[in-house]
């Protein structure tokens, strides 16, 4: 019989609460490599997004550009630093 621990995750849980950190591939426009590693690369991309007005709406025609890095490991990138 398996033993329950207070510290198992739950996945369900753990994927809502992630929901919030994660962005589109389609908001993101990647630019050149800045580095390569036994674990993967880092690349540098564009991150765009519409501005929310004050009711919590995006306002029309209004959008902001980041620059960004983005970590890719073995084949997923996981992880966008701002410049």
């Amino acid at each position: 019989m398996p033993i329950e621990s207070e510290y198992e995750l739950d996945l369900e849980d753990s994927l809502k609460d992630l929901k919030e950190y994660l962005i589109s591939p389609d908001k993101l426009t990647l630019g050149q490599e800045l580095g390569r590693g036994q674990f993967g690369s880092v690349r540098k991309a564009a991150y765009t997004t519409e501005l929310i007005g004050r009711f919590g709406r995006p306002r029309k025609g209004t959008v902001s550009t980041n620059m960004v890095a983005i970590k890719f490991l073995i084949g997923m990138y996981i992880i966008i630093i701002h410049f």
